[in-house]
C-alpha cells in the first residue's frame, strides 16, 4: 500500500479514516493510491485501518478495471477512449501522465508480475504441430503469425 497527497474541497474528506484527525483543509492527508476512497494522516493509520478498508478497496479496484476508469483518480472516460492503458501490463488505464506517475508505487508490483507472465507466455509457447503435406509428404512451413 502506498499513498499520494491530495487536496479536496469537501470538508468531510479532510479527516483521517483511521483516527479521524482533521487536516483543516490543508491537504496534508494522503489518499489510498489503490482506490482513492479514503485518506490517512500517516502510514501507521493506514496500516491500522487496512483490515476495515481492504474489502472496499479491492471492490473499487475491480470496478476501475471493468468500467474503464483512471486507476489513480477514478475519472471515467464515458466510452470516449480518452484513457490510455499501461504499456507494460495493459491491465489499468490512466487519464494522463500525472495520474500514471502517482499510481505507479501501488501498481508497480502487479505490473512487473504481469509483464513477466506475458514474457513467459511468449518465450515458452508451444510450437505448432509438425505436419507433413498430404500430397508430397514434405514438412509444411511454419507461419509467422501463429
Amino acid at each position: 500500500m502506498s499513498t499520494i497527497t491530495t487536496k479536496d474541497t469537501d470538508d468531510s474528506k479532510h479527516q483521517c479514516a483511521a483516527c479521524c484527525d482533521s487536516d483543516d483543509g490543508g491537504g496534508s492527508l494522503k489518499a489510498c493510491t489503490a482506490c482513492n476512497l479514503v485518506k490517512y494522516c500517516n502510514r501507521k493509520c493506514q496500516v491500522a485501518h487496512w483490515t476495515a478498508h481492504k474489502k472496499a478497496c479491492k471492490k473499487r479496484q475491480k470496478r476501475l478495471v471493468k468500467h474503464h476508469c483512471c486507476a489513480a483518480c477514478g475519472d471515467s472516460d464515458d466510452g470516449g477512449g480518452s484513457l490510455k492503458a499501461c504499456t507494460g501490463c495493459n491491465l489499468v488505464e490512466y487519464c494522463n501522465k500525472t495520474c500514471q506517475a502517482a499510481h505507479w508505487p501501488a501498481h508497480k508490483k502487479v505490473c512487473n508480475e504481469r509483464v513477466a507472465e506475458l514474457l513467459d507466455e511468449k518465450l515458452f509457447k508451444q510450437p505448432p504441430p509438425n505436419e507433413d503435406c498430404p500430397i508430397c509428404y514434405l514438412r509444411l512451413p511454419i507461419e509467422e503469425n501463429q
